[in-house]
């Protein structure tokens, strides 16, 4: 093959060098003799193809490429390529099972693409998208970086061309293309972290080839692990120092940040510049000199990659940095649409219609261009923050805001010129002109991207083809997408006109309100305005995500949705849309429509959905042998009698009936359909559920999960035990086995009730069982599409069936954890196995070293259920392929997919979590969903008409996009159902939230071109993936949230992602409280990684206006918008205060007065903010109300709603708010974004009291309260003192892990795990520390302001009452006043604490346990300190409340401000004192929570006395009764002895608490 002329050079240029220079190059940087470093071409051959292993191995290719032929003059043989992988073995050192491993993945893929077109194009496409084609993203670098270039070529247009020659050329040598495809499979098979760096491998791919072409095979062979050892380990190990450190074998993290941390990204964008490619340098050995690899023959390079120094190298390209500023960079259009346009609408309104005769025009004009200024300004500020983040680009961006300051000038100058002179005419046309100007600059910097307005890059640029390629929309899609936006601001605008004018009326209002000549009443105005502006601002931007969540939900519904037709008229019709869209016959073939339904059907009453009437839902046969009598349900639609309404069965039998009236893909032939792999990723997610386990009782509650799970389903329970399973989908004679009840498959009856708890949780076992459905659908479409087939021979029509099952589907399944399973999972393992012989499974093995100090050896191993038992029970491996060390480097799951990524087979990859299902009808419409990727048909314009090999040939395009000149489709989504739905009221408003988001959100966004990649159950294209990084991202922290990247990935490098309705999967969701925040705290935590990003940068500037505002508001602005409504609420409250202080010394208002302040418009624009804050809670509800709506009517949505109101889910909503602001804020301020596993099962499991509090008191004090109304038996009055006494005992003891004082410790010392409430010890150790320099900025002095601010409305209030008014230098004495009191009980602390260590350092060598007795008195006079405190200020401010109530807020206020200065202090060591320092903070946190945890209790408490309290909060919990479930505790006398005395212990805290609130207003009443 002509290698050479792909490159532009002839091989008489290439010098084919001795064997002995060879050896001199090779061995220049290594001292080790040549014999052990090549090997003997003869000898590596005939072993390879001689051995029993490597033999047995490639015979297991005999299921998988019958569509490629094994002879062809066309095309190289299936033994050519074999060839062709042993010499490019021996040639780069390639390990033998990564060579056997990709041999079998290019014949998999061969025989997918030959199975619907000839050899040669199944050849020529292959190679074309891989490397050679106008979408291949190795073609896209080569033109990027310009290596093919000839000296002749001037422009990219040239280049192209010159490449599209080459392309002819390489179409002449099929053995040539297969030689290229195999060396880049080899690469990317052992390539492990570097395939996560697309443009890396390109850039040794490249090498590669030219070293391949520089050297003949029979000259030099390098030894096995060669490329291993020498090209990709060197890498891994500078990624793996970047993060780790290696002590005695094991990695341990770093304390570095992402910003001082050289990543994958950061390594991949090296070579996206041709510059920084020239400057890679390598040394030979370390006394050599430095030269760059570029500078030696192209020949040669491949061989002096191994001595490349790459610590010399790789230099920081974007510097993720924990900062807010990057919404200033990312998002500056979106600020300019909220603020500028919003200047301009505001500033016109009030100008032109309420001032206009006030303001000379030319002044209202050029007020009103203010906006240009405001639009400069925010750019300004965009530009100057990203000279933070992006190093290497400071020049540039220096010059840009040079440029932006001139605007800036030319925007603002002309007001002062008109000021000079407003009545003139010249001013008057300044002020024209200056409005042009304005609307002008507004323009090009809200619609055009910032990259484009300052670009110096090509369209080649390689910034910009791999950040910046995105698909085109339609003219339609395009229109949506704009009339969406146009209907968003055009709401909010008229909106923010009328709550314009309630602000502006109350400012005025409150202007008017200073009537004391007072510089602290002067101040406390100025604070209200400043606050509640502030607020106003919030909230205008809060509520564009509202009209757009509401403008989403129309447009979904009235523009997207697929078909409105009734549920009736999709049965009707079922039969004919089964022929035609599920068998692709306009033939109405009713033997075969029959084989379709009445294998749904029976699939449905083998998983114990239908009961033993189910032949009423089948076809029957009729008298005559070819007739079939339909079931009744397409006649009549009266399904009660069928099935039970609202059942499972009347679901799926509506979705597949309606997703069939749909305008679907037509499917192919079985033989022609594509191969495809599912793919799951597992970590420690339940496999199985043993007898045991589901049938012991939970210690808390009492609850078995068996009896749980009957409950719940109590239809499919008594059709388990009636049913007889038929074991068998085939349907032909089905009326035969009903008859006869067959029990084809004998099972153990523990067994099944195992599987059928298991099936109704979120195990993989359901997973599996489901996905598995996929081969039991290719069987039967096989079998009727071949009716004729092995008739008369049942075993040979089975193997054919399985043989062609296996070549179409693969279930791939990663086991992290597969070497660290105790023995029940690995029986469960052997199980899945055994039931599943296909199913393959990879997992990572790590060898120990005998130096326990070296790092043990990790291998990629792929089994299945075919392999050999070895005598020490476990499998004989297909492949063992090792890796350059520990692969999990990121959060785990993404490098879990990524070393598992080679064994997938075909052209697509179907992403699945090990918490999902599927069922079988759905698997059924397999050939149209893949469909949706456009590559079924070869265009006829590129079959060539010759056969290859000859000069007529001329193909110089790929298949598929050129000829629509369309872009790729990458990722085609799909539905889900959440089967978690209707598991009580968290679980199935958790569902609710998450099926609306995947179906109405998805369905909008992906019109209009924001949607991206969300993991599950999203079909990829595995080619366009697998070139460009895979399918997900892998950086410890940031890509916490993997698959969002790697769908920016696909959009921003030019795929096209499509959402599809007609096809779902089942997916659970959390369902307990618990579970359900570590999961919003997951999400949140991911977001707060996202925006630091520079995946976000690049869209942020990059992206056409309305796909950034989508893509905006659908992702980080929904995160922003709780912070959003967090935020006002706490303004709101403060503003309340000083609004409340105000109107405390304020006469009340009366006509006769003269002067007085009116408070009409103040209490107006509160109502509107309660109004707004109620509106905004509830929006959450509104999809999830919509879909309930699309989907089954009024009625059903009006329910599911009343229910949840009933049930109390908005106070859960505003929790979640609550968390999902702390979660994203603390993440971006201080980091600390990790995976949660929230288990995702039942909430049947009681959390004690004291575990609650510690949870979530930290992120949320001020709404404390609902984590106790969502815990299950929170009110049985038993529970409620069992609770009080754990919370005593933890609260004192200090020997228990789980411990007040534990606690306490770790929440200081790891303040990152207190603020996003982890409580996990794993989780506590590896959270960060705050920098001292964050903490001050972040924490200080946030606290500060609010303490100043309290100190301020408190000494205004004093100074005003008579009691202190005639005081000199009145101010200053209350601050004094009020600090004393607030620092009074710390100093007092300080001394009992220091008299109890001079106690304990007499008495302790004494007395046994004296420093726990120490320990206890300390701790109860903190607690006695604090309360005197508070009843020091309550008494004294007895005869105003409402002063009381504000002096404890004010010394609350000033003691949280003292303790973040000394908690943040606590790092730093001090020696001696820290004892004493460290008890000073527990003293007084003992005390608050003590006081605190109290006070929840006293609130919770009249609850339980409530009668049947406990139950009715069962069903508000379960949405269903308790009768079986709960059961009567049985207490021992000892229990029962606490029960009554911990219960006095409450009843005494609890007067005691009422006596101190009464006694001192009784005792003043007397008095």
């Amino acid at each position: 093959m002509a290698y050479s002329q792909l490159n532009n050079i002839n091989n008489n240029d290439i010098p084919v060098l001795p064997q002995q220079t060879v050896q001199q190059i090779y061995n220049s940087g290594h001292e080790l003799r040549f014999n052990e470093q090549y090997t003997s071409y003869d000898t590596s051959t005939s072993s390879y193809l001689t051995s029993s292993q490597g033999s047995s191995n490639f015979q297991r290719l005999d299921l998988s490429s019958p569509a490629y032929p094994e002879r062809d003059i066309d095309v190289p043989s299936e033994d050519s390529i074999r060839e062709i992988f042993i010499t490019l073995k021996n040639k780069f050192g390639f390990q033998i099972d990564n060579s056997r491993n990709m041999f079998k993945h290019l014949m998999c893929m061969l025989d997918s693409r030959a199975s619907r077109m000839n050899p040669y194009q199944a050849l020529f496409t292959l190679y074309a998208d891989y490397i050679g084609g106008i979408n291949a993203n190795y073609r896209k670098w080569c033109l990027a970086m310009k290596f093919e270039r000839n000296v002749d070529s001037k422009n990219v247009l040239q280049d192209q061309q010159q490449w599209n020659e080459q392309m002819d050329f390489m179409s002449k040598y099929p053995e040539d293309m297969v030689r290229q495809l195999a060396l880049w499979l080899l690469l990317w098979g052992e390539a492990s972290p570097v395939r996560l760096m697309s443009e890396c491998l390109c850039f040794i791919f490249k090498l590669a080839i030219e070293y391949d072409k520089g050297f003949k095979s029979s000259q030099v062979q390098l030894r096995e692990g060669d490329y291993l050892d020498n090209i990709i380990t060197p890498i891994y190990r500078y990624i793996k120092d970047q993060c780790y450190e290696d002590e005695s074998g094991k990695l341990m993290r770093k304390e570095k940040d992402h910003a001082e941390t050289i990543s994958y990204d950061d390594i991949n964008e090296l070579f996206w510049n041709r510059e920084t490619i020239n400057n890679i340098v390598f040394q030979r050995k370390s006394d050599s000199s430095i030269e760059s690899l570029m500078d030696v023959h192209h020949s040669e390079r491949y061989l002096e990659l191994r001595h490349v120094k790459w610590d010399l190298v790789f230099v920081k390209t974007y510097k993720e940095k924990r900062t807010w500023l990057h919404l200033a960079v990312n998002f500056t259009r979106i600020w300019i649409i909220e603020f500028a346009i919003l200047w301009y609408f505001m500033a016109y309104i009030n100008l032109f219609f309420y001032n206009k005769d006030k303001i000379e025009i030319a002044v209202q004009w050029s007020i009103l261009a203010i906006g240009g200024t405001v639009s400069t300004l925010l750019v300004i500020i965009g530009t100057i923050c990203e000279l933070f983040f992006v190093p290497l680009r400071n020049k540039l961006i220096l010059t840009q805001l040079l440029i932006l300051i001139i605007v800036f000038i030319i925007n603002f100058a002309p007001i002062f010129i008109i000021m000079k002179d407003p009545t003139s005419l010249i001013s008057l046309i300044i002020g024209i002109v200056h409005i042009i100007i304005s609307l002008i600059t507004t323009f090009i910097f809200a619609i055009i991207p910032r990259s484009r307005i300052f670009s110096t890059q090509s369209e080649d640029d390689a910034h910009r083809v791999f950040t910046a390629n995105y698909a085109h929309l339609s003219n339609k899609d395009r229109a949506t997408s704009i009339g969406l936006w146009c209907c968003v601001f055009v709401c909010k605008l008229v909106v923010s006109y009328f709550l314009s004018h309630l602000f502006i009326d109350f400012l005025k209002s409150i202007l008017k309100m200073r009537v004391i000549d007072s510089t602290l009443c002067t101040l406390i105005l100025a604070l209200i305005i400043i606050i509640m502006f502030s607020n106003f601002i919030i909230l205008l931007l809060s509520s564009t995500y509202l009209w757009y969540v509401i403008w989403n939900i129309i447009f979904s519904i009235a523009i997207c949705t697929p078909i409105w037709a009734p549920k009736k008229n999709n049965l009707t019709t079922l039969p004919k849309h089964i022929c035609t869209k599920i068998l692709g016959s306009n033939d109405m073939k009713i033997n075969d429509v029959s084989q379709i339904w009445n294998s749904i059907i029976i699939s449905m009453y083998n998983e114990s959905k239908l009961s033993q009437n189910v032949k009423n839902l089948l076809y029957l046969k009729g008298n005559d042998i070819d007739s079939w009598n339909a079931p009744p349900i397409f006649v009549d639609h009266n399904n009660d009698q069928y099935y039970p309404p609202m059942s499972e069965v009347e679901r799926r039998i509506a979705f597949f009936a309606k997703s069939l009236s749909n305008n679907i893909q037509d499917p192919l032939p079985i033989k022609k359909m594509p191969t495809f792999t599912v793919f799951t990723p597992h970590y420690s997610e339940k496999i199985l559920f043993s007898l045991r386990e589901i049938c012991e009782k939970d210690q808390n509650t009492r609850l078995n999960l068996f009896e749980y799970l009957k409950q719940l389903h109590p239809t499919e329970w008594e059709n388990f035990e009636q049913n007889n399973n038929l074991g068998i989908w085939d349907s032909i004679h089905i009326q035969d086995y009903l008859k006869k009840q067959v029990n084809s498959i004998e099972e153990d009856e523990n067994l099944r009730k195992c599987k059928w708890v298991s099936c109704r949780m979120q195990t993989l076992f359901r997973t599996i069982s489901g996905f598995m459905n996929y081969q039991k659908a290719i069987k039967l479409l096989y079998r009727i599409e071949n009716p004729d087939l092995c008739a008369n021979d049942p075993e040979k029509l089975e193997n054919e069936m399985s043989l062609i099952s296996r070549r179409k589907f693969n279930f791939l399944i990663s086991m992290q954890r597969y070497n660290e399973f105790n023995e029940e999972e690995l029986r469960n393992v052997d199980f899945l196995l055994r039931s599943y012989p296909d199913l393959q499974i990879a997992y990572l093995e790590q060898v120990p070293q005998e130096n326990q100090e070296i790092e043990p050896k990790f291998f990629s191993v792929l089994i299945d259920g075919h392999c050999e038992i070895l005598p020490d029970g476990k499998r004989k491996p297909i492949y063992r392929i090792q890796l350059p060390g520990n692969p999990i480097l990121g959060n785990g799951k993404s490098d879990n997919q990524n070393h598992a990524i080679i064994f997938y087979r075909g052209e697509y990859i179907q992403l699945i979590d090990a918490n999902q299902d599927n069922y079988f009808e759905e698997c059924l419409k397999i050939r149209n969903i893949l469909g949706e990727f456009e590559q079924y048909n070869m265009p006829k314009e590129l079959i060539p008409d010759t056969k290859p090999g000859t000069n007529e040939v001329k193909i110089t395009i790929p298949p598929y996009s050129e000829l629509s000149n369309k872009h790729p489709v990458a990722i085609v989504g799909a539905c889900e159902y959440i089967f978690s739905k209707n598991c009580g009221a968290l679980g199935d408003l958790t569902a609710g939230k998450g099926q609306a988001f995947g179906t109405l959100t998805q369905r909008i966004i992906a019109k209009v071109g924001g949607k991206l990649h969300y993991g599950h159950p999203d079909f990829l294209n595995a080619i366009f993936m697998t070139t460009r990084g895979g399918v997900s991202k892998a950086r410890k922290g940031l890509h916490l949230s993997e698959d969002i990247f790697a769908g920016i990935n696909s959009l921003s490098r030019g795929g096209r992602i499509k959402h599809c309705e007609y096809i779902q999967c089942g997916k659970g969701r959390d369902l307990g409280f618990e579970s359900i925040l570590h999961f919003t705290t997951k999400t949140s935590t991911g977001m707060g990684e996202q925006n630091l990003s520079r995946d976000y940068y690049y869209l942020g500037t990059q992206l056409a206006l309305d796909r950034l505002l989508t893509f905006y508001y659908a992702h980080p602005g929904f995160h922003f918008n709780h912070i959003f409504i967090m935020l006002s609420v706490h303004l709101f409250m403060l503003g309340m205060m000083l609004i409340g202080a105000i109107r405390i010394v304020l006469p009340i208002c009366d006509n006769s007065q003269d002067v007085c302040p009116e408070f009409i418009p103040t209490i107006n624009w509160i109502k509107c903010f309660i109004i707004l804050t109620i509106i905004a809670s509830f929006i959450d509800f509104l999809p999830l109300f919509s879909q309930e709506f699309e989907e089954n009517g009024l009625i059903r949505s009006v329910l599911r709603f009343g229910k949840h109101l009933i049930s109390l889910s908005p106070l859960f909503e505003v929790f979640n708010t609550q968390i999902y602001a702390n979660s994203i804020m603390t993440n971006i301020n201080f980091g600390g974004a990790k995976y949660i596993f929230s288990g995702r099962g039942f909430s049947t499991t009681r959390i004690p009291f004291s575990i609650l509090y510690s949870r979530f008191s930290g992120p949320i004090i001020a709404l404390c309260v609902s984590p106790f109304l969502f815990n299950l038996q929170q009110f049985s009055f038993v529970e409620f003192v069992n609770d009080y006494r754990e919370f005593l005992i933890w609260m004192y003891s200090e020997t228990r892990t789980n411990s007040w004082i534990n606690y306490c410790r770790t929440s200081i010392m790891f303040p990152i795990n207190y603020k996003l409430g982890y409580y996990s010890v794993e989780l506590v150790e590896n959270t960060g520390q705050l920098h001292f320099t964050t903490a001050i900025l972040k924490e200080i002095i946030s606290s500060f302001i609010i303490a100043v601010i309290c100190i301020i409305v408190f000494v205004f209030i004093k100074s005003l009452d008579s009691a202190t008014s005639g005081l000199p230098n009145i101010e200053l004495s209350i601050i004094t006043y009020i600090c004393m009191i607030a620092i009074g009980p710390i100093l007092m602390n300080i001394v009992a604490l220091f008299i109890s260590f001079c106690l304990k350092s007499i008495f302790n060598r004494w007395i046994n346990k004296f420093e726990e007795l120490i320990n206890f008195i300390t701790n109860t006079f903190a607690i006695i300190n604090l309360i005197g405190t508070i009843e020091y200020l309550w008494i004294s401010e007895l005869q105003k409340p409402v002063n009381a109530i504000l002096s404890i807020i004010v010394i609350t206020a000033i003691q949280r401000f003292i303790f973040k200065v000394i908690t943040n202090l606590y790092r730093k060591k001090l020696g001696c004192i820290q004892p004493f320092y460290d008890k000073v903070i527990e003293m007084f946190f003992f005390a608050k929570d003590f006081i605190l945890g109290h006070i929840l209790l006293f609130i919770l408490a009249p609850i339980c006395l409530i009668l049947k309290i406990d139950k009715l909060h069962f069903i508000i919990l379960f949405w269903s009764k308790p009768n079986k479930k709960i059961i009567t505790p049985i207490f021992l006398q000892e229990q029962k002895y606490n029960i009554w005395i911990y219960g006095l212990v409450f009843i005494i805290m609890f007067m005691i608490f009422i006596s101190l609130i009464i006694g001192p207003i009784m005792i003043n009443l007397k008095l």
